[in-house]
């Protein structure tokens, strides 16, 4: 068969193919990039936070009361108690992301974390007053300090004055505790029984100092020189 005629069989005329033509239609394509949801908790909780936050909240009426969940009680008390409490970049309530950011970045914060860290009854204190002060935080009251749309410095400073009230109350409260503890004679919560004076090793013996169970005895006439008798 003629090579033309074959290529003319195959719809295969030597040419390239046409260009498609462009509709202006959009084609979606999936986005490769998997998305972080927002967490439940601002800051980072590990698995026994958690659990803390759960005990807290199950024994505390102040926190029942002010409306505090089990994954706010281990937010605050995270932030009270562990030596380096870290934001994560997203929360469920951004309110409390919030809330928790002023706190970390303020000074009084970080002296009162200074008596708080590492000790779980001053850190459920100040983990109380946190949660209380946010409850009260209303999201009607920064709403009318703001001065305009998009103006969040109303919002800024309500918030501030929460963490300072915050901050104020819980230093009152651990600072009693703590004075009390000294009065017991107990040291951020160790009683004085765990601490130990530790005993002295024995001597090896001199002219003047006896061996471990011996007297020194200074008998009449020997000229000052001491002789040891057993204990």
């Amino acid at each position: 068969m003629d090579p033309k005629e074959l290529l003319k069989l195959l719809d295969l005329d030597g040419r390239p193919p046409d260009r498609p033509v462009d509709s202006g239609a959009v084609v979606a394509v999936p986005s490769t990039a998997t998305r972080v949801d927002a967490g439940p908790t601002a800051l980072v909780v590990d698995a026994w936070g958690l659990r803390r936050g759960r005990d807290l909240l199950a024994e505390s009426d102040r926190l029942k009361r002010a409306g505090t969940d089990a994954f706010a009680a281990a937010d605050f008390f995270t932030a009270a108690f562990d030596p380096d409490p870290r934001l994560n970049e997203t929360c469920a309530d951004p309110r409390r992301h919030q809330f928790l950011t002023h706190l970390l970045g303020t000074p009084e914060y970080r002296a009162l974390h200074a008596a708080t860290r590492l000790d779980d009854t001053a850190a459920g204190i100040a983990a109380t007053h946190f949660a209380e002060q946010f409850a009260n935080l209303k999201p009607e009251e920064t709403s009318e300090t703001s001065h305009g749309a998009g103006d969040s410095s109303g919002d800024e400073m309500a918030t501030l004055r929460a963490v300072g009230r915050a901050v104020a109350e819980a230093g009152k409260e651990v600072a009693a505790l703590h004075d009390a503890a000294a009065g017991l004679g107990m040291g951020r919560g160790r009683p004085a029984a765990t601490t130990r004076r530790p005993s002295r090793p024995c001597s090896r013996g001199s002219a003047a100092t006896p061996r471990c169970g011996g007297s020194a005895t200074w008998p009449a006439g020997s000229g000052g020189s001491p002789s040891r008798s057993s204990g």
